[in-house]
C-alpha cells in the first residue's frame, strides 16, 4: 500500500523513477545474466541516489583536503598524475554512491553481504566483464543479494517519503 501510495502522489504523466527502476529489472531479466546483473547494479545505484543525503563534511575534513591539493599542486611530478590525486581528493569531499551505500550499510538498511556482493559485482560488470551465462552458486548467490538489496533500498525510499 505504501509503495502504490509512494508512485501515485507523484503526480504527472511520466512513470515515477521507482516504476522505471522496476520495469527495467524486469525486462532484463529476459536477458543474459550479464544484462541481469548490469540492471540491477545500476538499479541500485539509481536509488542510491534518491536517497543520498546532504553530505556533512567537518570544516577541518575541508581543510586537510584544501592543505593536501595544495601540497600536491606545488610538488614536482607529471601533471596527470597530480590530477588524478588532486580529483580524487575532490571525490572525497562528494557523497558518492558508494558512501552513500557505506552509510546505509552502518545505519542497518542494507547488510553487509548485499553490500559486498554489489561491490563484487558493480565494477567488473560496468567496465565490461562479463558473469557467467550459466548459473554458478557464487553469483546466484551475488544476484539474490542484490535483489534483496533492492528491495531494501526501496522500502527505505517509501519510510522517508511516508
Amino acid at each position: 500500500v505504501q509503495l502504490l501510495k509512494l508512485i501515485a502522489l507523484a503526480g504527472g504523466f511520466e512513470p515515477h523513477k521507482l516504476t522505471r527502476i522496476y520495469q527495467e529489472i524486469i525486462q532484463a531479466s529476459r536477458g543474459s545474466r550479464w544484462v541481469w546483473a548490469l540492471t540491477f547494479a545500476s538499479g541500485i545505484e539509481a536509488l542510491a541516489k534518491m536517497l543520498k543525503p546532504n553530505p556533512t563534511i567537518s570544516e577541518k575534513e575541508r581543510e586537510d583536503v584544501k592543505s593536501l591539493i595544495n601540497y600536491i599542486d606545488s610538488s614536482s611530478g607529471e601533471a596527470h598524475l597530480k590530477r588524478v590525486a588532486v580529483n580524487s581528493l575532490h571525490r572525497t569531499l562528494e557523497m558518492t554512491t558508494i558512501r552513500t551505500l557505506r552509510d546505509l550499510q552502518s545505519a542497518g538498511v542494507i547488510d553487509t553481504t548485499q553490500l559486498s556482493a554489489w561491490e563484487a559485482i558493480r565494477n567488473p560488470v560496468m567496465h565490461g566483464s562479463l558473469i557467467s551465462p550459466y548459473s554458478t552458486k557464487e553469483e546466484d548467490e551475488q544476484l539474490l543479494a542484490m535483489a534483496s538489496m533492492t528491495h531494501a533500498l526501496t522500502r527505505e525510499l517509501i519510510r522517508r517519503q511516508s
